[in-house]
């Protein structure tokens, strides 16, 4: 049984992942514009412009920010006025955790074909939500690691920001944890408000 259900689970990792990997960068596309106005919502005096360098491996996400006016990080720590700043991050690290909860919901088990593609459905809507909720903030936070090294450097009480600690929080097993809210959360929509549905 353990056995069966591993092999189920791998193949299942197996396909997303390889799928994610071919399709990835196409299916993050239509996403860019939501994800320029939230960098543009959370750090106001920025211009932000993202693309996607087509590549091996998923491809790269690219953030280019042109500073409209000087921010302030520390004392004696600034981002200048007219500063162009780049940031990047592989497609495929993005998928990550969208990988983990797709996964997981291929293999919940459910009455029929049709209601895995419904859950699969819901499934996809909380990725989207996902990727609008971790893409910018981990760009922004890639970006400005310089300065907040800086700013750390020049005052031991210096207290980062948030979206700082939301990439450690992120890269340090959040994405797991986001993946399993979601897919659970995704089960129990279906649940609820698709019970008798097909």
């Amino acid at each position: 049984m353990f056995f069966r259900l591993g092999f189920k689970i791998l193949l299942a990792w197996v396909v997303v992942s390889l799928s994610l990997l071919q399709g990835g960068e196409y299916l993050l596309q239509p996403l860019l514009p939501a994800c320029q106005a939230l960098i543009r919502e959370l750090i106001g005096g920025w211009l932000p412009h993202l693309s996607i360098a087509h590549g091996q491996g998923g491809g790269i996400l690219q953030l280019q920010v042109w500073v409209l006016s000087a921010m302030p990080v520390a004392v004696g720590v600034v981002i200048p006025k007219g500063a162009v700043l780049n940031s990047s991050i592989h497609v495929i690290h993005i998928f990550v955790p969208v990988a983990m909860l797709l996964t997981m919901l291929l293999v919940w088990p459910v009455r029929g074909w049709l209601q895995k593609v419904l859950l699969l459905g819901i499934g996809g809507l909380f990725s989207v939500l996902m990727l609008l909720l971790t893409v910018p903030v981990l760009l922004i936070a890639i970006l400005e690691i310089p300065y907040q090294e800086a700013a750390q450097s020049a005052s031991s009480l210096y207290q980062p920001p948030w979206f700082m600690d939301w990439m450690v929080f992120y890269e340090m097993g959040g994405n797991l944890l986001l993946a399993v809210f979601g897919g659970f959360l995704s089960v129990w929509v279906k649940q609820c408000w698709f019970k008798d549905v097909l």
